[in-house]
């Protein structure tokens, strides 16, 4: 009987400030030996302090053995990135936007060779999480740009955008064209994850790394101190801590998903 030529692939939510990503990189063995998976992504725009990501954290999570990092609306917070963009070669920055500086154009995708067959790995950005400073595509537009050009790819789609209704209506057009989509931003993980009709897996949001006991990973307290006085939030480092994220396996041959589950570790 023929074995079934497929790649695992985990993508992990938002991992947020220190105390997630150092809960992180010291769980990947775990991860690891748990879910045998082939292709390990990571959002990262909320890696240093909650906001973007420095060079120092971006070798840290290359190091630990991501094999991409996707980004979000938070992608220039940490000014570094203009420092270490050209040596970035796993990083993905959002596919969708006008980039006054065109290094960046080289980062829209990264593709993985994985037993013969190319894999493409995009991050997208909902254009009503970005200010007006940026010019940000339709999603849809920006599917049918790429996808008139090479549709021969499996292709994973990060979108990190707000609403359940705006990921739902980007899943279910590229039904059966993508391979995996699934949500970013909100640092919830949503409970819809499913194969949709086409056979492309999907989840509003995968969730993020950090503590439980916060406000999507920041300090409650600092969140209940800015309503009486306007200070500043910052990110929680209490323990326990979760990892959130989807693990989903991917027929080679015919670039469908045979499945997809939720992941929800609590760590101390």
């Amino acid at each position: 009987m023929k074995l079934q030529n497929k790649v695992r692939v985990l993508a992990i939510g938002d991992i947020i400030g220190k105390g997630g990503r150092n809960a992180f990189i010291r769980y990947i063995p775990t991860l690891k030996e748990k879910y045998q998976y082939d292709l390990l992504i990571v959002n990262g725009e909320n890696v240093t302090h909650g906001r973007g990501m420095n060079y120092k954290h971006y070798l840290a999570l290359k190091d630990a053995g991501v094999d991409v990092i996707t980004m979000g609306n938070h992608v220039f917070d940490e000014k570094d990135i203009y420092n270490y963009i050209d040596k970035a070669d796993n990083l993905v920055v959002p596919g969708n936007m006008k980039y006054d500086d065109q290094r960046f154009d080289e980062h829209k995708c990264v593709l993985f060779d994985f037993n013969g067959h190319k894999i493409a790995i995009y991050n997208i950005v909902s254009p009503s999480i970005m200010g007006e400073s940026y010019k940000v595509e339709n999603p849809i537009a920006f599917f049918d740009e790429i996808y008139k050009e090479q549709n021969d790819y499996i292709y994973i789609f990060d979108f990190h955008a707000e609403y359940t209704l705006e990921k739902n209506l980007l899943a279910y057009y590229v039904d059966g064209k993508a391979s995996l989509i699934y949500g970013t931003h909100t640092h919830v993980q949503t409970a819809d994850d499913r194969i949709l009709p086409n056979k492309t897996a999907f989840i509003s949001d995968i969730g993020m790394c950090g503590s439980i006991d916060s406000i999507i990973g920041y300090d409650y307290i600092s969140y209940m101190n800015k309503i009486h006085n306007n200070s500043k939030t910052f990110v929680s480092e209490r323990v326990p801590l979760m990892i959130n994220g989807i693990v989903v396996d991917i027929d080679l041959d015919n670039k469908q998903a045979l499945s997809i589950k939720r992941i929800k570790e609590k760590i101390a």
